[in-house]
């Protein structure tokens, strides 16, 4: 068993769904959950545990910087992403490299939102710092924001259908208890 993932399916139970969700607020900026990078320390162990209960997953990439990931993938466009990196090669490695030394689990919590224009609106008129990366708003290093980043759903031309087929019938990420 891969306890510290089972650990966080338990706590994830509760805003992974198996039925359609619709966000009442639909006017606001901010939509709902985006996707959720999880730091791991073994990637092929996790990847098989989340497939042992249910979950498919999409095969990611490595990365020139050293990060290696897969995905579990929902049709709205939310995911879970297992994620993980041996060496400090820049920021963001080095950043993982420090979370996986502490142990597994989430790293981020990233929100959707379909205005970052607002967004940057609102956060300059409450003068609140951000930083502009791609179509990410983030906050840096110091800020009690860090783990936040706000953006656009990351849907990608390599989705195929089996990467939605959870045997375990989730079907959408819906939300985070903090």
């Amino acid at each position: 068993m891969y306890p510290t993932a089972f650990s966080f399916f338990i706590a994830t139970l509760l805003f992974i769904t198996t039925s359609s969700h619709t966000l009442p607020y639909t006017s606001s900026l901010v939509i709902g959950t985006d996707h959720i990078p999880l730091a791991v320390r073994d990637l092929d162990q996790a990847a098989t545990f989340y497939r042992s209960i249910g979950f498919a997953l999409k095969p990611g990439r490595s990365h020139s910087n050293g990060i290696r990931n897969q995905h579990i993938k929902f049709r709205n466009g939310t995911e879970l992403e297992l994620i993980t990196t041996s060496q400090p090669h820049d920021s963001v490695t080095a950043e993982y490299c420090r979370l996986l030394k502490e142990g597994e689990g989430p790293a981020f919590w990233g929100l959707f939102t379909k205005d970052t224009e607002g967004i940057a609106k609102q956060l300059t008129a409450i003068g609140q710092e951000y930083q502009r990366e791609g179509p990410m708003i983030t906050f840096s290093e110091t800020d009690r924001l860090h783990t936040l980043f706000l953006g656009g759903r990351n849907h990608s031309p390599t989705d195929r259908e089996e990467h939605f087929q959870h045997t375990n019938s989730a079907t959408n990420l819906i939300g985070v208890y903090l």
